[in-house]
């Protein structure tokens, strides 16, 4: 009787070691599914972040470009009517079509 009782306490042993395997398989698995899935997303926040970046050095660049080009083409700083002025920026723009 001893050896049906063993094969038995065997059985469940073998069946909830089985199950328990399992159970740590899975959130194994779950766990390398959710640390992929954390590792796509901080990818994702600096592309992102890239591309606002990016966008950023591109206003950045704009303003800077509109700014030095009136700045640099037009006689606004001084009275309409400076000769001098109206010159200079005559010359500058003539350099710029040169390159």
């Amino acid at each position: 009787m001893s050896g049906f009782y063993y094969m038995i306490e065997f059985s469940f042993n073998y069946f909830a070691g089985a199950s328990v395997a399992g159970v740590v398989a899975a959130g194994a698995s779950a766990f390398k599914e959710s640390t992929v899935a954390l590792a796509e997303s901080t990818t994702a926040l600096a592309e992102s972040t890239t591309v606002l970046a990016e966008s950023t050095t591109a206003l950045a660049e704009s303003t800077v470009f509109s700014t030095a080009s009136s700045a640099f083409f037009s006689p606004q700083d001084t009275a309409p009517n400076d000769k001098a002025a109206t010159a200079t920026t005559a010359k500058n723009f003539f350099i710029v079509l040169l390159f």
